[in-house]
């Protein structure tokens, strides 16, 4: 069984603007995540890019300063008619414990 968290989206923006969402701190915490969490939250959480291909491809390192979190995202966009097709998949989650709940990917 994979512990990857896959989403995908139909976008109705160009590649280069959704590469800016991802690549503009203000813009990507506004839609996908906030880049402070909480330490109640499992943070803070450090991000490492891996590889950049823009405006195609991004994959970064989160890690948990406690080393409880070590997991790869990768986002692929991809041009379609009328816009853009975004995949998003988080690997490495696993089974783990989040503020108190055992959750599975």
């Amino acid at each position: 069984m994979s512990d990857d968290i896959v989403h995908e989206a139909p976008l109705d923006a160009p590649p280069e603007t959704v590469w800016k969402a991802l690549e503009n701190e203000d813009l990507r915490d506004a839609w996908l995540a906030p880049a402070e969490v909480a330490p109640e939250q499992g943070g803070p959480i450090d991000c490492e890019v891996i590889e950049a291909d823009p405006p195609h491809r991004l994959r970064v390192a989160w890690n948990g300063a406690d080393g409880g979190l070590q997991s790869e995202v990768t986002f692929t966009v991809t041009p379609r008619e009328g816009g853009s097709h975004l995949r998003i998949v988080h690997t490495g989650l696993g089974v783990r414990t989040v503020s108190g709940l055992k959750m599975a990917a």
